[in-house]
């Protein structure tokens, strides 16, 4: 599998004795520290699971990156995935990085394989619904345009986009089907809206898959 946006390795930790030593697990992270923490204490003990540091610019998590997210070329080759996961990524990325990505998970992903990206998702926003816990924070209003992706796109600073994004199901939909993917089931709900009291993420999560 391949997690896009691996952290301090929160997803790497538990799948060390899920994934096999048939098995493997790759990650990348543009936060150059924790890849370095990943690379220094679990990739010695796990020779299966592999961490690289993409110096890429991010607003918010990277901002003197300097790589343009549109330029990255996911180090691997065609075809090399069964899984790719990225949880909390496209919350913090503008839409052309977006589509760049999908393109390239596309790219690496094998015939059949599965996409589970988690988004906070603009159809399930409602300005005034209450929100639970930190999600009550006024970063999550996402009442704020973005150039001219009109009401398909929007964020919740204005002064630092890529603090926290939010998408169309429409648009997430659109960049799949640019990239040769297609939704495998309707997008689970999260918890972040406050739209739904059953939830499995606190993001909501979209499943892709290569057909």
């Amino acid at each position: 599998m391949l997690e896009i946006g691996c952290g301090l390795g929160r997803i790497a930790f538990p799948l060390r004795f899920l994934i096999s030593q048939y098995g493997s697990y790759d990650g990348f992270e543009i936060t150059r520290e924790k890849v370095d923490f990943l690379q220094a204490n679990f990739q010695k003990t796990f020779p299966n699971f592999r961490f690289v540091w993409a110096n890429i610019h991010n607003t918010y998590y990277n901002p003197y990156g300097e790589m343009d997210a549109r330029e990255y070329i996911f180090p691997y080759t065609d075809n090399s995935f069964d899984l790719i996961y990225a949880a909390s990524v496209y919350t913090h990325l503008l839409p052309d990085y977006t589509a760049h990505y999908f393109s390239e998970a596309a790219r690496v992903l094998k015939k059949g394989g599965r996409c589970v990206f988690s988004f906070f998702l603009l159809d399930n926003y409602q300005p005034g619904r209450v929100r639970l816990n930190l999600f009550s924070s006024p970063i999550f209003n996402f009442d704020f345009s973005y150039q001219n992706y009109g009401d398909e796109f929007a964020i919740g600073n204005t002064e630092n986009p890529e603090e926290m994004t939010a998408y169309r199901l429409g648009m997430v939909e659109r960049f799949a089907a640019e990239a040769g993917l297609e939704l495998a089931q309707p997008p689970i709900d999260g918890k972040w809206s406050g739209k739904s009291q059953k939830w499995l993420s606190t993001q909501d999560l979209v499943i892709l898959v290569k057909p």
